[in-house]
């Protein structure tokens, strides 16, 4: 809910049609920015991403037709990162990607003409590099197809058998071969597993919202949950960092939650919107313990995690 209402800020400031430039608004975010997001900014600076994120990205440069700072009429986006010295992008892209985007990253973008053939050659894995980036290129090449081939054959556990003639539709989807979907969960989707939580403040008198929007902020949550104040809390979920969740700490940080969540009213979870809900219960300085992290969830910056006790 906090990051819709975020959202719904930086797209009043940054919409099309705006009267006027905003007076010095930096906007800091994430890879979030790059996507549905109807933005226009004056100017872009971005770390290096795979080619075809980034034109998306540089798609929310000088989108509409704004009045803008006589400095800023022409747009420009500044690409950092192109020494491929950044150890977080690489471990969030993979340095292939990393390096086709560098290798192909014109001086000048001319959109949509250089849209497909930047995109096509930067997933071309026949196309061939030169000069000191050539080894580099190859070994991380030999990587990524190593990689790719991996996830294709983790994906075939989780293949449809094909159809024997005779059967129908039902006998052709009930497939009796019931441990390829517990083989095939963690192959369907290609990221690490992740554990939600919703977030709520336990206060002396009770249980109360944590929001960065005023009239939610505090507000008193009775034992007996309202539609409003359930829909409302469900809009409190929260994703914990991938470390608290992969497969080596997911566990016991279940665990953990579940002890936690002795406090919780039993009748919020039979909530049809809270339903199979962990909640992480703040304090009056909306912090928590976690197995020895303590966390922290800041209004402006979102859960911040502090590291251990």
């Amino acid at each position: 809910m906090d990051r819709s209402y975020r959202e719904s800020e930086l797209m009043e400031n940054l919409k099309s049609g705006r009267k006027g430039p905003p007076f010095r608004k930096f906007i800091v975010g994430t890879q979030v920015l790059e996507q549905s997001l109807d933005l226009d900014f004056d100017v872009m600076i971005t770390d290096l991403c795979p080619m075809d994120l980034l034109i998306q990205r540089i798609g929310r440069l000088h989108r509409h037709r704004n009045v803008r700072p006589s400095s800023l009429r022409e747009p420009i986006c500044y690409v950092m990162g192109t020494d491929l010295d950044d150890r977080a992008s690489e471990y969030v892209y993979g340095r292939f990607s990393l390096l086709n985007a560098s290798d192909l990253l014109p001086e000048t973008l001319n959109v949509p003409e250089d849209v497909p053939g930047l995109v096509q050659a930067a997933y071309d894995l026949e196309r061939q590099v030169s000069g000191e980036i050539k080894e580099d290129y190859n070994r991380s090449k030999e990587e990524y197809e190593r990689k790719m081939n991996d996830k294709e054959v983790s994906a075939k556990d989780y293949q449809i058998r094909s159809p024997s003639p005779n059967s129908d539709l039902v006998d052709w989807l009930n497939d009796p071969d019931d441990s390829k979907e517990v083989l095939g969960e963690a192959s369907v989707r290609d990221i690490e597993p992740t554990l939600e939580v919703v977030l709520v403040r336990k206060t002396d008198s009770g249980f109360s919202m944590v929001s960065c929007i005023d009239e939610l902020n505090g507000k008193q949550i009775s034992y007996n949950l309202s539609e409003e104040d359930a829909f409302n809390l469900s809009g409190c979920r929260i994703s914990l960092p991938f470390y608290m969740s992969s497969k080596h700490e997911m566990e016991s940080t279940l665990s953990a939650l579940s002890f936690m969540n002795v406090d919780i009213p039993a009748s919020w979870k039979d909530n049809a919107w809270l339903r199979n809900s962990l909640f992480l219960i703040l304090d009056n300085y909306d912090m928590a313990s976690v197995k020895g992290w303590r966390i922290r969830y800041h209004k402006r910056n979102g859960l911040e995690v502090m590291g251990d006790e």
